[in-house]
This record gives C-alpha cells, structure tokens and sequence, in this order.
C-alpha cells in the first residue's frame, strides 16, 4: 500500500485530523502517527486497520511506525514517521 501526501481527514462530528491517504483509487484506509492506520468512510465509518497492541511503535517519538516497501525479499520494514528519525522494526514476510 502506497501512501501519499497529507489529506484532512473530516469526520461527520465535524472534528478533522490530518493523514496520509493511501495512492490506491477508492481505497478508504488512511495513517496517522498518532492513530495508525485506520479505515474511514464517508467521514462516519472509522476502525483500526491493526490491532494497536500489535502495532509498532516508535520507542523515542510514541508515534505510530509506517510500513514502508520491503527492504528484502523476505523482510518488510516498520519505520518512525519522523523524518530524521532512524528507529525502524523489521519483520518476516509470511508466505502462504
């Protein structure tokens, strides 16, 4: 899942929180380092797209880790939304 620039998210309460859409057409899943990845429809809909205990965390920052493109044909990588941030998490790919 590619990830692209900043979007408001705006929720039917009225409340917004800014996110990084995903690239894919139709596709309703957004992240935010302080939410994680979550699945918003229609501004009403909203579920945790992961389980937060099994969710990354970046241990400096408390932000929620991104997942970023595999670093390997095996592993994929979790890394800090921060920018200057070098804490990532690697794990292995599942192969069914």
């Amino acid at each position: 899942m590619l990830m692209k620039q900043w979007a408001t998210v705006q929720l039917i309460d009225g409340s917004d929180y800014n996110a990084f859409a995903c690239s894919v057409p139709e596709c309703s899943v957004y992240f935010s380092p302080l939410r994680g990845y979550e699945d918003v429809r229609n501004g009403t809909y909203r579920q945790a797209v992961l389980n937060p205990l099994q969710h990354p965390k970046c241990d400096e920052h408390d932000l929620y880790m991104m997942l970023m493109m595999p670093s390997g044909e095996d592993l994929h990588e979790w890394a800090c939304p921060v920018k200057s941030c070098k804490n990532h998490v690697s794990y292995p790919v599942i192969k069914a």
